[in-house]
């Protein structure tokens, strides 16, 4: 009766133990999923407010052109390295998209990571 009573002390603890992780797994995933979203929606507003000033930008320089009295060459080598400069802005903000996606990828393994626990 002894030893069945250790091995019952035994087996409580250590479903008290892992409930414990569980809970404390379950807040980081809370904290992780909280974080990743607020993170995301800095990014995208990131992105959007930056593709906004390129294109207040590319509009601005093509009202401009006409005013300074450049040569047709010269407002077209103006206006080909703003449209590069907003191609290299797109090819950015893909990489804010990764990096979103990356992020979801922790909260993903947090919650396997729960799941192997049970």
């Amino acid at each position: 009766m002894d030893i069945a009573d250790g091995h019952l002390v035994t087996l409580a603890a250590q479903f008290s133990a892992s409930q414990q992780r569980r809970h404390l797994l379950g807040k980081i995933i809370r904290i992780a999923e909280e974080q990743t979203k607020k993170t995301s929606e800095k990014l995208n507003h990131h992105q959007s407010t930056s593709q906004s000033i390129m294109e207040g930008m590319i509009n601005s320089l093509e009202s401009m052109l006409f005013g300074l009295g450049l040569e047709d060459d010269q407002e077209k080598k103006l206006m080909e390295l703003a449209n590069h400069t907003s191609l290299q802005l797109q090819e950015a903000s893909r990489s804010t998209e990764d990096l979103d996606r990356e992020l979801g990828v922790i909260v993903e393994s947090l919650y396997s990571l729960m799941q192997k626990e049970s």
